[in-house]
């Protein structure tokens, strides 16, 4: 999932969202839930993280440094997972998609092989039937002339 994908999910802009993920803004707790809720992040690991922030290690603008760290490491890991995740799943479909077009590949050849073998097996009896009737010809050819030497 890509930062403007999760921007979208969140109803801001892609820039707003890498503001969170560098630091630069810290989201309200609201925001935090939807963004957990977006990369599967527990509400009891958002609010310890997010209580930490209010109430720990704090700069000039009463941010928690060490406890923003953390809720941004949280983050990071799970978007790095959901990432993860995202590609072995482009992996698995076109591994799919490469199966069916194999399976359609040899339904068609199947089919071929069998429109070809019946068409041999056509063959095979109008020989036989060429044959024969040949036979038959021969046959009378050799009948009827001696046939007629005879009478």
């Amino acid at each position: 999932m890509s930062q403007q994908d999760v921007g979208d999910k969140l109803g801001i802009t892609q820039r707003a969202y890498a503001f969170y993920e560098d630091g630069r803004r810290i989201p309200k707790w609201p925001r935090l839930q939807e963004l957990g809720a977006i990369l599967g992040i527990s509400r009891k690991d958002l609010l310890a993280a997010y209580e930490g922030i209010e109430q720990n290690d704090t700069d000039d603008e009463g941010v928690g440094n060490s406890e923003l760290k953390k809720v941004l490491t949280l983050m990071a890991e799970a978007y790095r997972d959901q990432a993860k995740a995202f590609a072995a799943q482009t992996e698995i479909l076109k591994n799919i998609e490469k199966n069916m077009a194999r399976q359609e590949s040899q339904a068609k050849i199947e089919t071929n092989l069998n429109e070809a073998l019946a068409g041999i097996e056509t063959l095979s009896v109008d020989s036989e039937k060429i044959m024969a009737d040949l036979a038959l010809l021969t046959a009378g050819r050799n009948g009827s002339s001696g046939d007629d030497d005879n009478k």
